[in-house]
């Protein structure tokens, strides 16, 4: 602590008492030392109160929390033995579910079973019906097919048989019809006469004509005759119609009578014998048919007859 002195010295026991002496002694000294001393003694002080303030804090916290700790185990175990105890209810529930949907589905299984053994047995009752009826039904169905059938053909069969009738009744149909022979002579070529006659509705038109003649005892056979037939273009390209017959046609054979023919004729036992081919178009259905005719004519008796007469479809062309 400073004091107040002179130059340094002792200050006299006894000073001298005189009027320049100080009535009382007035000490400075410097007072920052004792406040940070004092401020440190306090920051120390309160630092330990802080540690000792802080300690406590923490065991009361910990303590706290221990507590806390504490509460929420045990709830956490409450709740644990409670959501256990759920479980083991939910697990009973579940079960008890479990056996009472296993007896419902087996009463529906039961249910199911004897419904359907039900309706197999129905349903074969009704096949069985349903069978029945189908047996009686395809017995009474054929029945009537047949009958239908057995109409049908018959309508079938008149509808054709009219048909043929139709057209036999329209169809053209020559017909060679016979006039005779001329007066045989020695040395000339011998002629027949004879009309062509269409019996059918349908008008025609001539188209080809073939003939050949003979003295014979057997009349030939048409085929055997054909070959050797001339072409007759007198008749050819004609038309007959019903009821307008090409009348006063004639045709002469190529070769002149011998006389040996002509004792032949004379005879009995030979015929003049004539073969004609007719070729004709039917004008309205476009068809070509064939006419063939063999006359016998025996010059004695002046009779004929007839040993082909034949209309047929020429199929050749059709």
């Amino acid at each position: 602590m400073d004091t107040d002195s002179t130059g340094g010295k002792a200050p006299d026991p006894e000073p001298k008492r005189d009027e320049t002496f100080p009535k009382e002694i007035r000490l400075k000294y410097d007072v920052q030392p004792i406040n940070d001393l004092a401020h440190a003694i306090n920051e120390h002080k309160n630092a330990q109160q802080v540690r000792k303030n802080s300690k406590d804090g923490v065991e009361e916290r910990q303590a706290t929390a221990q507590e806390k700790a504490t509460r929420i185990g045990r709830t956490s175990m409450y709740v644990s033995c409670a959501l256990g105890g759920l479980t083991i209810l939910a697990l009973i529930i579940n079960a008890w579910a479990v056996h009472q949907a296993t007896r419902a589905a087996d009463a529906a299984d039961s249910t199911v079973s004897i419904y359907r053994t039900n309706l197999q047995w129905d349903s074969a009752k009704n096949a069985k019906a349903t069978f029945t009826d189908s047996v009686r039904f395809q017995k009474q169905f054929d029945l009537n097919k047949k009958t239908a059938d057995s109409q049908i053909r018959t309508m079938q069969g008149t509808l054709a048989e009219t048909k043929r009738e139709f057209k036999k009744l329209n169809e053209p149909y020559l017909q060679f019809d016979f006039k005779g022979i001329d007066s045989p002579i020695i040395g000339r070529n011998p002629t027949i006469f004879f009309d062509i006659e269409n019996l059918g509705k349908y008008a025609v038109q001539i188209v080809q004509t073939k003939s050949s003649s003979g003295i014979q005892v057997n009349v030939p056979v048409f085929d055997s005759v054909y070959p050797r037939m001339s072409i007759d273009a007198a008749t050819s390209d004609e038309y007959v119609t019903e009821g307008h017959p090409l009348k006063n046609m004639y045709s002469t054979d190529i070769y002149p009578l011998t006389p040996s023919e002509f004792k032949e004729l004379h005879d009995p036992k030979y015929f003049y014998y004539f073969v004609g081919y007719f070729r004709y178009r039917n004008l309205i259905t476009k068809e070509y048919k064939v006419y063939q005719v063999i006359i016998q004519y025996n010059y004695v008796s002046r009779r004929f007859w007839y040993r082909r007469n034949k209309n047929f479809v020429d199929s050749a062309v059709n």
